[in-house]
């Protein structure tokens, strides 16, 4: 792997972050069992106060400490990747399931988890699964859906309502600019604005035997993304939302705390998001009123939602100095006690059973029982094109902040400039087909 500057420089901020999760006052033989410790990457937006909790409680009970090295969100991805090349992955290492199992190989790199005890609880041991093995320990059994975000006392202010058809989503975004207010945040962080994208794709392709059929013939191929012009909607879409000013200037600058800040303030009345952010926004902003509803478009007559059968995990690096403990720590988390914990403040759908999700707010309830149980959901594009993973951060997530600031990039040539990056790619991976 390519070592650059930028590589050097996340290092360099990975060491000034790295935050040992210890619990004050213990030492060897407190909590009546031999001091032992591991270590631990996690993305900066994911060190959440459930997952603190369960690492100072598993120091006080157990007597493990976890070094915990917290790494922005834009450096993670590039810096796992050096560490395990060079032989210095930490223990643990968190990231989605399953796109994780597609950026490593988890027969080289991964310790094999299926004989371990907690998989037998798993809600969904596909979403963790690559070749017929267990790789991840995953805290959700789904992310839920992608939907808008938005801050139900702007809308009062501003007189909207939640739109249900394309005219008056449009209408919407129409009368909160007039009134001052940015109708639409969007972050600089390169995963944030491909949302829009992995969610519009199955939306309109249509069903998930559809999106499957694409995803095999693209990836083996047989076929090419301008087969599918209808792929531009979603792109055509995405952009318009530049075009007619309804997005916040410095999408470019503004991290995702930015946005959480400025739709918490009502400077901005919408996000395009997930139930995983809108619990973040609600944490930051505990007094404040937010609801989800899915975006209506032209290219969905059917009203589908995007959901993300994909979760935050941890995998076990093979280069782990005592695997004992570290399997250990699974194993602990794995305890319905302590995998409740990670849910504080979070609701969510816990990946193993007889664990405690916690309350999830009526929003998600409406959306789950009109979509989820009304069978109106379908599959988010990336869990069918997982096999680009590892790609899609440093071309086609950066081709999409690209396009709208420099404004003569169209949807079509987006998906031309990334048909020649998978050809590539496939090529050097020596895919089948390829």
């Amino acid at each position: 792997m390519k070592i650059t500057m930028k590589s050097i420089v996340a290092v360099v901020l990975l060491v000034v972050l790295s935050v040992p999760v210890f619990a004050s006052g213990q030492s060897e033989g407190e909590a009546g069992k031999k001091a032992r410790e591991i270590s631990a990457m996690v993305m900066q937006t994911r060190n959440y106060e459930g997952l603190q909790d369960m690492m100072t409680r598993m120091k006080e009970e157990e007597n493990i400490a976890v070094d915990l090295q917290v790494v922005p969100d834009d450096q993670y991805l590039n810096l796992i990747k050096i560490k395990a090349n060079s032989g210095e992955a930490t223990d643990l290492m968190d990231y989605n399931a399953p796109h994780i199992l597609d950026i490593f190989e988890p027969e080289k790199y991964l310790v094999d988890l299926t004989d371990q005890e907690w998989t037998k609880r798993l809600i969904n041991k596909e979403m963790v699964s690559k070749n017929g093995k267990i790789y991840a320990y995953p805290f959700l059994s789904t992310s839920g859906y992608q939907a808008m975000i938005y801050n139900m006392d702007v809308f009062e202010a501003n007189g909207v309502e939640v739109p249900t058809t394309p005219e008056e989503f449009e209408a919407v975004c129409e009368k909160l600019k007039a009134g001052g207010v940015t109708p639409i945040l969007l972050a600089s962080d390169a995963w944030v604005p491909q949302i829009w994208m992995t969610s519009g794709y199955s939306r309109v392709l249509g069903s998930d035997a559809a999106a499957e059929d694409f995803a095999e013939k693209l990836l083996s191929n047989k076929a090419k993304l301008t087969d599918y012009p209808e792929l531009e909607a979603p792109l055509d879409h995405y952009l318009s939302m530049f075009e007619k000013g309804y997005m916040n200037d410095d999408y470019l600058t503004l991290n995702i705390d930015g946005v959480y800040g400025k739709l918490g303030k009502g400077e901005g009345a919408m996000f395009f998001g997930s139930l995983g952010l809108a619990n973040s926004i609600e944490l930051a902003f505990p007094e404040g009123n937010f609801g989800m509803f899915n975006m209506p478009t032209s290219y969905d007559s059917k009203d589908l939602i995007s959901g993300g059968p994909f979760s935050p995990s941890f995998v076990v690096s093979k280069d782990a100095d005592d695997l004992e403990t570290v399997l250990e720590v699974l194993n602990i988390w794995a305890r319905p006690d302590y995998a409740s914990m990670y849910f504080k403040g979070r609701p969510g759908f816990p990946a193993l059973d007889g664990v405690n999700g916690g309350d999830l707010p009526p929003y998600a309830l409406d959306i789950y029982n009109k979509y989820v149980k009304g069978g109106k959901v379908v599959k988010e594009m990336n869990i069918n094109l997982n096999a680009l993973s590892s790609l899609n951060p440093s071309t086609l997530w950066v081709y999409y902040q690209e396009a709208p600031s420099k404004g003569n990039m169209t949807a079509n040539d987006i998906l031309v400039r990334w048909q020649n990056d998978i050809e590539k790619f496939m090529t050097e991976q020596k895919a089948p087909g390829w």
